[in-house]
């Protein structure tokens, strides 16, 4: 028999049923990393929370330069529960394309890697989660 899965308005609520329907079950896989639905809702909530004490609100933007992962996820998802605008910055972008999506988009913060950064594009406001991977709440 099928399992029944509600229609949920955001793809957030998806993440907050499954975390409390299957939360040990996987929720994404990458080259490098495993993550069960219970704990992309924690680190989705964590980032989530550290957006919003660093001043975002609701319609805010949001820019992000990642490779797509596990991290990107959840990161990605903690800018939506914030309430916030995600702008995706594409890895493959050159300088003068970063510099224009983020003079046209007027990210509030931008989040990147330093790897995909080593010009220091993104700015000195700029929070690399490379930097914030091994703390608890990303921020």
């Amino acid at each position: 028999m099928r399992e029944f899965t509600p229609n949920l308005a955001t793809i957030c609520d998806y993440v907050a049923h499954f975390a409390q329907t299957k939360p040990d079950d996987e929720a994404a896989v990458d080259d490098q990393n495993r993550i069960t639905w219970k704990a992309l809702e924690d680190a989705a909530s964590s980032y989530a929370s550290a957006l919003i004490a660093r001043g975002i609100k609701p319609g805010d933007r949001v820019a992000m330069l990642t490779h797509p992962n596990v991290p990107f996820l959840a990161c990605f998802l903690g800018v939506l529960r914030a309430g916030a605008i995600w702008v995706g910055l594409n890895p493959k972008y050159t300088r003068s394309e970063l510099e224009y999506v983020l003079e046209k988009a007027e990210p509030k913060i931008v989040l990147g890697t330093r790897a995909l950064d080593p010009a220091g594009t993104l700015g000195a406001g700029a929070i690399y989660l490379d930097d914030l991977a091994h703390r608890e709440t990303f921020f």
